[in-house]
C-alpha cells in the first residue's frame, strides 16, 4: 500500500579485497544511484518501521542494477503493556508481558506470529473476545509455525484468556508453568510439539474449551498435566488429538498428580504407541475424579 518509497538507506559494505563503506538514500520512486569502488559487497536496506534486508556476496566490477526489493513492515516485538486495539498484527519478534505489567487485548485482536516466535506472559494479560469476535493467536504462515503462548509464574495468575483461538504452534498451543491463569471458551487446535495445553505446576482454570487436532510427541495430545495435585477440567470437548509416548494419553495425560473431570467429552483421541487413547494417569499420587464424562 505504500506510494512513497523514499527514505530507504542503502548501505554498501565491501568485504573484499578490503573494507570500504558507502551509502545512499532512495527517492520517492525507490530509485537510487551511487558510484562505489570495485569489489565484493554486502548490501543492506534499512528504514524505520520495516524489517531490514541484507544481500551478501554481491560482486560489483561494473554497472550493476539491483532487482526490485519489497521491504516488509515491522510488527510487534519485545515487551507489551497497555491496551491493544482490535486489528490484525504481525509479530516479528518474541513478545512478552513482563512481571508487574498488564496488557489488555480487545475483541478482534488477531496476532500472526512469524516462525519460531513465542508469547510469554509473566505479568497480567486480559484477552477477552466475544462469541462473534474472538482473540486469535496463529501463525503468519501455517507452514512455518510459531512457538505458542506461555503463562509463566504466579505473577501471571491474574491473567484471563477467553473467547479465543490458539493454533498452528510447533511447541504446544498454551503452556502453563506454575500459573493460575483462567482459560475459558477457547478453541485450541492444530498445534504440535507439546500438544494443545501443557501444564506443569499451578492451578489454572480450564472451562468451556474445545481442544482438537493437536499432536504431542510425548504424552497428552490434548492436555498434558504434570506435578499438579488435582487439575480440574470442566464442560470441555477433547477430541481427535494424538500422542506418541509409551505412556501416551492421546486425550489427557497426567503424571505425578491427578485430574478432576466434570462435563467433559473425550472422543476419537489416538496414540501411536503405549496406552490410554483417551486418558492416562501415571506416576506418584495419581488419581482421577469423573462426573458426567463421555
Amino acid at each position: 500500500g505504500e506510494t512513497d518509497y523514499s527514505g530507504v538507506k542503502v548501505l554498501f559494505t565491501r568485504t573484499a579485497p578490503a573494507v570500504y563503506l558507502d551509502s545512499v538514500t532512495t527517492d520517492a520512486a525507490g530509485v537510487f544511484s551511487v558510484v562505489v569502488e570495485q569489489g565484493v559487497y554486502t548490501i543492506g536496506y534499512r528504514k524505520d518501521g520495516f524489517l531490514p534486508i541484507t544481500l551478501v556476496n554481491r560482486p560489483v566490477y561494473g554497472d550493476l542494477t539491483l532487482a526490485d526489493t519489497t521491504m516488509e513492515a515491522a510488527g510487534l516485538s519485545g515487551s507489551l503493556s497497555g491496551v491493544l486495539a482490535a486489528g490484525t498484527y504481525k509479530v516479528s519478534g518474541d513478545i512478552t508481558v513482563a512481571s508487574g505489567d498488564s496488557l489488555r487485548m480487545m475483541p478482534g485482536v488477531r496476532l500472526r506470529f512469524k516462525s519460531g516466535l513465542r508469547f510469554t506472559v509473566a505479568g497480567r494479560l486480559v484477552a477477552e473476545g466475544t462469541v462473534t469476535d474472538s482473540v486469535v493467536f496463529t501463525a503468519h504462515d501455517t507452514t512455518q509455525r510459531w512457538n505458542g503462548v506461555v503463562f509463566s509464574g504466579s505473577t501471571s495468575s491474574a491473567s484471563r484468556f477467553s473467547y479465543g483461538r490458539v493454533e498452528f504452534s510447533q511447541a504446544g498451543g498454551i503452556i502453563v508453568q506454575s500459573s493460575g491463569v483462567t482459560l475459558t471458551h477457547l478453541l485450541v487446535q492444530k498445534n504440535t510439539g507439546a500438544g494443545g495445553i501443557s501444564i506443569s505446576g499451578g492451578t489454572p482454570t480450564l472451562d468451556q474449551l474445545v481442544i482438537t487436532d493437536n499432536v504431542n510427541a510425548d504424552g497428552g495430545g490434548g492436555i498434558s498435566v504434570r506435578s499438579v495435585s488435582l487439575q480440574r477440567i470442566t464442560n470441555s470437548v477433547i477430541t481427535r488429538n494424538a500422542a506418541s509416548s509409551p505412556e501416551s494419553g492421546g486425550g489427557i495425560y497426567c503424571r505425578d498428580g491427578g485430574v478432576d473431570l466434570s462435563g467433559v467429552v473425550l472422543s476419537w483421541n489416538v496414540m501411536t504407541m503405549g496406552r490410554g487413547s483417551a486418558l492416562t494417569v501415571t506416576g506418584s499420587s495419581g488419581q482421577v475424579k469423573m462426573d458426567n464424562v463421555q
